[in-house]
């Protein structure tokens, strides 16, 4: 399938890869890093039964946010109706829920990603540099920015 007039970003993929994970091809118009997708509705219908939805939240910031995670950790993933969600009252609620959703192979994965960045308990750290209490999910010190060091962290 050449999706050239469809889309409007265009990666070669590398020899003895599996190519793009949409269509298979040797040429990926999906997963360019930093690069917006711009595919044409035909095509995103065709390819959204290939998906399954992992995440879906109202805000999507929240979808933003977990999609963040998976990328960070190599799993690929997608989402739909991010422009709905300010809609809530005017729409019915199970539609302008934001969605994110990833390939089958990429399923288990991404959820145990999810649960692991959801469910972090432990206890909170003082930040060293400016003696600041943060929650145990920050990697940075709220007020300061700085980075703690695997001492202080295990330590509080």
């Amino acid at each position: 399938m050449d999706l050239t007039n469809d889309c409007n970003v265009v990666q070669k993929m590398p020899q003895g890869s599996l190519g793009c994970p949409v269509t298979g091809t040797q040429t990926c118009y999906h997963n360019v890093p930093g690069a917006r997708l711009y595919c044409s509705q035909r095509e995103e219908r065709e390819h959204v039964s290939e998906r399954i939805v992992v995440f879906s939240s109202l805000q999507a910031v929240d979808v933003h946010l977990v999609r963040s995670v998976l990328t960070r950790e190599g799993i690929p993933s997608f989402i739909r109706s991010q422009h709905i969600s300010p809609l809530v009252g005017e729409v019915p609620v199970d539609e302008a829920r934001v969605e994110l959703y990833v390939f089958p192979q990429h399923l288990d994965s991404a959820r145990q990603v999810i649960d692991d960045a959801v469910n972090q308990d432990g206890p909170d750290w003082v930040c060293e540099q400016c003696g600041e209490v943060n929650p145990c999910t920050f990697e940075v010190c709220w007020s300061c920015q700085n980075v703690p060091s695997l001492s202080v962290k295990s330590r509080s």
